[in-house]
């Protein structure tokens, strides 16, 4: 099962439980995915008296249990859009079709160069950029300094 789909279910999840029980919820997916938290402990001086913790690799932390749920979510969410925005990238670049336009392939291109680590994806990543015209921009051509 892929890490993101888990990530998802948990977003999606701790939007149906009640806000109160959106803590307890991350707590579980922590222990669950090999992470870890940390609830203040009052009683101790030293405490920073922060909650903190790493659920699905995504670390979140606040000062209070909204903060850290509202923290996490963020992040997760992140990390869900930009899988998705890889996936949507790679099927591009796997499966180029002649409507495909230059620019949508370019932009392909680009977010896998960004976000993955497929070796073999970065490769026709790389192959297909280099294969496309340059792009135009708007400034013209670069003028050197005088006396260089």
């Amino acid at each position: 099962m892929c890490h993101f789909d888990d990530i998802a279910r948990t977003l999606g999840m701790l939007e149906i439980v009640q806000p109160h029980e959106r803590l307890d919820q991350l707590i579980q997916a922590a222990l669950e995915t090999a992470g870890e938290f940390h609830l203040p402990q009052p009683e101790n001086s030293w405490d920073d008296q922060e909650i903190w913790l790493r659920a699905h690799g995504i670390y979140a932390s606040g000062r209070g249990p909204a903060d850290v749920v509202r923290n996490w979510i963020q992040v997760a969410r992140r990390q869900v859009e930009m899988r998705a925005r890889l996936r949507a990238a790679e099927y591009l670049l796997r499966q180029p079709s002649q409507a495909t336009d230059a620019a949508a392939l370019r932009d392909a291109c680009q977010t896998v160069l960004e976000l993955s680590a497929d070796a073999a994806m970065l490769d026709a990543a790389r192959r297909l950029i280099a294969q496309m015209p340059p792009v135009p921009t708007r400034a013209g051509p670069v003028r050197q300094a005088a006396g260089v």
